[in-house]
């Protein structure tokens, strides 16, 4: 197993889903995990992967309805944000409803938008485009995060 907390770790296509499945043993009920990157870079393909391993097959970007909730081994909810322009838009979605559920995990696409309006603890994902098969990834948990 790699070591994926702090590191920038080149991931092809081939090998995203074993990234993923060690990912996915940093995370647990009552997480919210940020997703960052441009768009194509594999945001929504991250959390397909994920979502796949928690039995769940039918995940789908919430560009236009901003949250998808999916009711897999363990809930989800998937938020994107990539709409949104303003903290109005934000606050819109009743936000601090996801930052305070304990039973859920919170996957939130272009979380740059929330700025510094963020909850106290999350993880992290930046993806970064490579090429049409690799991708940079960085997995950071903010510094309250145990």
């Amino acid at each position: 197993m790699i070591k994926l907390l702090n590191q920038k770790i080149s991931v092809s296509q081939l090998k995203l889903a074993s990234f993923v499945k060690q990912f996915s043993s940093l995370i647990s009920s009552g997480d919210i995990v940020l997703f960052n990157g441009n768009m194509g870079c594999g945001k929504t393909t991250f959390i397909i992967e994920l979502l796949k391993l928690y039995n769940y097959q039918n995940v789908s970007s919430p560009t236009f309805s901003l949250v998808n909730k999916y009711n897999a081994d363990i809930e989800f909810y998937h938020l994107d944000l990539y709409r949104l322009e303003t903290m109005e838009d934000l606050f819109s979605i009743d936000i601090d409803y996801y930052f305070e559920l304990k039973d859920s995990i919170v996957l939130i696409e272009w979380a740059e938008k929330l700025k510094d309006y963020l909850p106290e603890n999350f993880i992290k994902v930046e993806l970064e485009y490579c090429n049409e098969d690799t991708r940079l990834i960085t997995v950071n948990k903010n510094s309250s995060i145990k």
